[in-house]
């Protein structure tokens, strides 16, 4: 990895690894953990959930049988639901915890591996990429925006390479809207995702164009407002258990965390993208 390269495997693990008993208090059923896609007001957070990860699928524009690449693939959940549209799908991420629990969940058509995207080769291409709340690890703070946007280039080049001609990359990112990187805590860039740092969509079209073209975007920080209230709920619930399992400090870490971030995407500081692009 070069020296503009964001989050690595251990970083990753220092949030991701906390303990899978501890995610599974409070994120919902799938154990997605990125913004839902609140379609109706009387939406569950695991409705909200499947129509985020339809909305990506659809954007694949994928038939059954299809191969599809989940670039940071979390515990699944898009996996699964793939799965069970008859999609064969594999995952990446840099988390071993996340690896072990989709293993042991046997998903028909579903693999996954212990692998960074840069590092990542296949002998067959994919009919589709997708990639889920990962964008924000892959450049870390303090470095120019010219150097985020190289980064940027390198992962969009390599996931065209992954993907067959006129084949579809579905993203989904946090992104910097009014919120400049300064204005970021040191709480958040230190102690929770230690060596990331969020793009602006200047960046995002920049580092993409002349490799995929951008077919369709949408900006919903209300959704990701909507998702980090319901999750700081869940959390401040069940406190006690969640004492008992990971300790008094994490406990508060993700209260205050996860408040912050809801603030940050209600007052706009950040902004939340879905984009389809074609190769």
């Amino acid at each position: 990895m070069n020296s503009m390269t964001g989050a690595t495997q251990k970083d990753i693990e220092h949030h991701y690894d906390v303990s899978n008993n501890f995610f599974m208090k409070w994120l919902d059923s799938s154990m997605a953990y990125s913004a839902a896609k609140f379609e109706k007001n009387t939406d569950s957070l695991g409705q909200a959930q499947l129509n985020k990860i339809n909305e990506h699928l659809d954007n694949l524009m994928i038939k059954t049988g299809d191969r599809i690449l989940d670039i940071g693939c979390g515990w699944g959940s898009l996996l699964d639901v793939a799965s069970q549209r008859g999609i064969k799908a594999h995952g990446l991420t840099l988390s071993s915890n996340q690896v072990e629990y989709v293993k042991n969940k046997n998903m028909l058509g579903v693999s996954v591996e212990l692998n960074d995207w840069r590092d990542a080769n296949f002998n067959e291409l994919f009919d589709g990429v997708v990639s889920i709340g990962a964008f924000e690890h892959f450049t870390k703070p303090d470095i120019s925006s010219v150097e985020r946007i190289a980064v940027y280039r390198e992962f969009f080049k390599k996931a065209a390479s992954f993907v067959k001609d006129g084949g579809y990359l579905s993203l989904q990112t946090i992104c910097f809207d009014k919120m400049k990187e300064q204005d970021i805590k040191s709480f958040i860039k230190n102690k929770i995702f230690p060596n990331s740092m969020l793009p602006r969509i200047q960046e995002i079209f920049t580092a993409s164009d002349g490799i995929f073209t951008v077919k369709k975007m949408t900006n919903t920080p209300n959704d990701y407002d909507k998702t980090c209230s319901i999750w700081s709920e869940n959390i401040e619930s069940q406190r006690d258990e969640i004492i008992d399992l990971v300790g008094e400090k994490i406990y508060n870490d993700y209260c205050n965390y996860l408040k912050m971030s809801s603030k940050a995407f209600k007052y706009k500081g950040f902004g939340l993208l879905r984009i389809q692009f074609q190769r």
